[in-house]
C-alpha cells in the first residue's frame, strides 16, 4: 500500500513538473511592418563571430547591401542568442552572406532566427527593395 501511494505521488510530481517548451515560432511579417519596426535591415557578410556568454554571441558583418540603419560597406556588430533553433538562436556562418533585420536590445543591435529566417523565400527582401528604393504601387499606405 505504501509503494503504490509512493508512487501516485511521485507521479503526480512529475506530471506537474512537465511544462512545454517553448519553441521559437516566426511569421513571415509585411514589409512596411519591417521597416517601420527594425532599427537596421541590411545583407552583409558574416566576418567574425565572439561569445559573450549566458548564450549569447555578437557577429560582425560588412553591410553589401544597406535597406536602413546602416550604410554600404559599413562593420555592423549584431547581438544574437546562440542556442537551439527551437529557442530562436542562430549561428552566422562566417564568410556567408545573410539578410537579416535588427532591433536595439539594451542599446545594441540584436537579433535572431525570426529576424533572418523571414528573408528565405525571397519576396520580402524584394518587397523592402521597392520600399527602399520608392518603388511601391501605395505609397500613401
Amino acid at each position: 500500500m505504501k509503494l503504490g501511494r509512493t508512487l501516485l505521488v511521485t507521479l503526480a510530481v512529475l506530471a506537474g513538473a512537465a511544462v512545454p517548451a517553448a519553441a521559437c515560432s516566426c511569421a513571415r511579417p509585411s514589409a512596411s511592418s519591417v521597416w517601420e519596426n527594425a532599427a537596421a535591415v541590411f545583407t552583409g557578410v558574416a566576418r567574425g563571430t565572439r561569445p559573450l556568454g549566458n548564450g549569447r554571441s555578437v557577429t560582425t558583418f560588412e553591410v553589401t547591401e544597406d535597406f536602413k540603419g546602416a550604410d554600404y560597406g559599413a562593420s555592423v556588430t549584431v547581438e544574437h542568442p546562440t542556442g537551439p533553433s527551437a529557442s530562436c538562436g542562430i549561428q552566422f556562418a562566417l564568410g556567408a552572406t545573410h539578410t537579416l533585420s535588427a532591433y536595439t536590445r539594451e542599446g545594441a543591435l540584436s537579433s535572431n532566427l525570426c529576424s533572418v529566417a523571414m528573408f528565405g523565400d525571397g519576396k520580402l527582401l524584394e518587397e523592402l527593395r521597392q520600399l527602399r528604393d520608392g518603388e511601391t504601387e501605395n505609397e500613401d499606405q
